[in-house]
């Protein structure tokens, strides 16, 4: 298999094709420097099996910070903390590489304390970010030489290889893109001009650390925007840096006002961004490597037997399993838990400034304080529900060796997450839900169907303890006409669209409304969404909602914001919209509006003789990220 073949790359040999893509994590501290958190993070990783491991971005200087928490290499007081992560990398057998970092206009001025730097001041978008100011031509050479200054840093850290960051809008890339470089110096206007920078940097660093070293580029093909950086020139560029000596080009594209470009949500196909590699592989000599969305070992084997691409970059799948390689290499590509693609636990967690984490590994991040140990004294535990919760409770118990029943009310396990992946662009859900009723199978999980236990019952199955994953019910909302037969709730019709057809309204706006509603109008209902609050799907992180909006409209659903729905009828929906009355024809009516925890377990501890834990929505209603880290909890401890 190619995947799990060597390759020689710069010099530099890798044991198989599988390297860790840099992604920003939040672990380190806010000096720059590395934590313990961040090592175990990467260690595990690298014990997984890649061939290389790619950390976080590193700024090169102050002002090229991109974010708290951040990792620096701006100064050697920060190489110490490097260096136990390239040595625990290394004791793993992976090799370590780092990537090299200015954020430029995507700086913020509240973290770097000045205005960001760009090529120029163009401002191609409000609200991109702070109003950049254009990098004076003395300070050019200046910051090449922070660039090798960081250089030399990472490989006195250990470091086998540095890899540039050149894309995705960030200050190399401003002077790169047309869009952004309206520069009259001979730093802009032609090709030539607007990589002389980039260029500037590759050879400062190669003036540091010789022509041996292994010297990557990460680079955005096509950045979206019109204006910017299209194939034919980007690859031009890549012929430029091959000239200048760069070892390796890793093809990304996008920037960040095209963010679902950069981290591809599940509403994009997989592997988007190969054809960008295969292009750059038609026209360079050196290797070149594809990233994006590729989270199964066929699809990237499939990759590389069609010349695509010569290595593959590993982002999100292993945050998601960081023994994907070895898994891949051992015939075990059954048991890799694959990236859904959700963007909840990975970008929306560094959106809100909070460290990374995953829906489908919590450990994520804190890979030593939620180590998984085998059970001092193996015991019989129930878990009652079936949903993400439950499922994953009942995984984690069983694999530290404890006697495992399931009981679910429903015909199916999943619960919440199983109807979740019905609508449209959602199969990497539905792919998740087999994943896990696969591996409690092979766990030796007793899987009870159709059993809605009462709290009496469970006492006389005499569990030595109890996991209660009941999740949440729906709530009705206090609207008159609820109850009429023409009303279902959203998991009714997600369970069975044919239910509703004609013209629907569905009350209740958020990523279940809205996921429903292009569910419906793609089967050729006339849908309209009616939301209280002043946006629809605002509970969906970013990439996914803006692309889940783009489809809605282009099936022609209406979505009507700032609206309270006051009554039902058997043909209309009545409701208060800008101030008037409104009314909206209604074959069906679906309701989106809420969930309630299930209590129907209040007070079994009182029955018991044996703990009972509880986990997931009925706790609290909340995210799938929060239901399956709490049931990943409540199985580690039981």
């Amino acid at each position: 298999m190619l995947l799990t073949s060597p390759i020689a790359i710069g010099g530099l040999e890798l044991k198989n094709r599988m390297v860790m893509a840099p992604m920003a994590t939040h672990l380190a501290r806010e000096d720059g420097t590395s934590s313990e958190a961040l090592k175990d993070y990467y260690e595990e990783r690298a014990a997984g099996g890649a061939g290389m491991i790619t950390l976080e971005s590193c700024y090169i200087s102050q002002n090229g910070r991109g974010g708290i928490r951040r990792l620096g290499l701006y100064k050697d007081s920060q190489i110490a903390g490097l260096k136990p992560v390239t040595d625990a990398i290394h004791r793993q057998g992976a090799k370590a590489c780092c990537e090299l970092h200015h954020g430029g206009p995507q700086c913020g001025s509240a973290i770097i304390g000045e205005a960001p730097l760009s090529a120029s001041n163009a401002y191609y978008q409000k609200g991109a970010g702070d109003p950049p100011r254009a990098v004076r031509a003395e300070e050019i050479p200046l910051i090449a030489g922070d660039y090798a200054s960081a250089a030399l840093r990472a490989a006195e850290a250990g470091f086998d290889a540095i890899l540039l960051h050149y894309g995705h809008g960030y200050l190399a890339n401003s002077f790169m893109s047309p869009l952004t470089n309206r520069r009259e110096d001979e730093y802009g206007g032609p090709l030539e001009n607007r990589m002389r920078f980039p260029l500037q940097i590759v050879a400062a660093i190669r003036g540091k650390l010789g022509p041996g070293f292994p010297l990557f580029v990460r680079m955005t093909a096509e950045d979206g925007l019109i204006g910017g950086i299209g194939l034919e020139e980007s690859l031009a560029m890549g012929a430029m840096l091959e000239a200048a000596s760069v070892d390796s080009i890793n093809v990304t594209a996008g920037i960040h006002l095209v963010m679902e470009k950069m981290v591809q949500p599940m509403n994009m196909p997989r592997g988007l961004l190969v054809p960008y590699a295969k292009a750059f592989k038609d026209a360079l000599s050196i290797p070149v490597s594809a990233v994006g969305r590729i989270n199964n070992p066929e699809f990237a084997e499939d990759i590389l037997q069609k010349g695509m691409a010569d290595f593959i970059y590993l982002g999100r799948p292993l945050i998601a399993d960081p023994y994907f390689p070895a898994k891949a290499a051992e015939g075990r590509a059954g048991e890799i838990r694959h990236c859904i693609a959700c963007n909840q636990g990975c970008h929306a967690s560094l959106l809100r400034n909070e460290t990374i984490t995953c829906f489908v590994n919590p450990r994520a991040g804190k890979e030593k304080e939620l180590e998984v140990k085998p059970a001092e004294e193996p015991k019989r535990i129930l878990v009652a529900g079936g949903g993400p919760a439950g499922m994953e409770a009942a995984l984690i118990a069983a694999g530290r060796g404890h006697k495992v029943s399931l009981y679910e009310k429903n015909a199916f396990l999943g619960g919440d997450l199983y109807l979740a992946g019905k609508p449209p662009h959602k199969e990497e859900i539905a792919f998740l839900v087999q994943t896990m009723e696969r591996q409690l199978q092979e766990q030796g999980v007793e899987i009870h169907l159709n059993r809605a236990l009462r709290k009496d019952e469970i006492r006389g199955l005499a569990p030595e303890a109890v996991i209660i994953a009941a999740g949440a019910r729906p709530v009705a909302p206090p609207i008159e006409g609820v109850g009429l037969g023409h009303v279902y709730t959203a998991r009714e019709v997600l369970t069975s669209p044919a239910l509703v057809k004609g013209n629907v309204v569905v009350v209740g706006g958020g990523s279940t409304g809205c996921e429903t509603a292009e569910l419906l109008a793609a089967s050729g209902c006339r849908v309209t969404v009616v939301e209280l609050l002043p946006a629809a799907a605002g509970d969906l992180e970013g990439n996914r909602r803006k692309l889940l909006l783009e489809s809605l409209s282009g099936l022609g659903v209406r979505i009507l914001v700032n609206a309270r729905t006051r009554e039902i009828t058997e043909k209309e929906v009545a409701l208060d919209w800008r101030g008037e009355d409104h009314r909206l024809p209604a074959d069906h009516v679906v309701l989106a509006a809420g969930l309630g925890a299930v209590d129907d377990f209040d007070g079994l501890e009182e029955l018991l003789d044996a703990p009972v834990y509880y986990a997931g929505s009925c706790v609290e209603p909340g995210a799938g990220v929060d239901a399956m880290r709490e049931g990943f909890e409540k199985g580690r401890i039981v």
